[in-house]
């Protein structure tokens, strides 16, 4: 049985405006670590921590993006300047 899981932590401040959380996003030289059963669970817990702000970037999208039907890659394109923002994204 193959699963997944999506550990998230605080937001760093790049997140923050948006939403309280975020994903956790390893660094690359943690990877080795994180797959090792032999790491320490201190070692791993202090893994979960924000990324650093520049990590992340964001924009605002369309509200396309609520509904289901809608399944293309412009989904991710940035919305135009004139195009009316909604409140919240979540």
């Amino acid at each position: 049985l193959r699963t997944c899981a999506i550990l998230t932590t605080e937001a760093n401040s790049t997140i923050e405006p948006i939403h309280n959380r975020m994903p956790v996003i390893l660094d690359e030289r943690d990877w080795a670590a994180w797959l090792d059963r032999s790491t320490l669970q201190e070692q791993l817990e202090s893994l979960l921590a924000p990324a650093p702000d520049d990590v992340v970037v964001w924009h605002e999208v369309s509200t396309a993006v609520n509904n289901t039907r809608n399944n293309d890659s412009t989904l991710m394109l940035a919305m135009a300047p004139n195009e009316e923002a909604s409140e919240t994204l979540f």
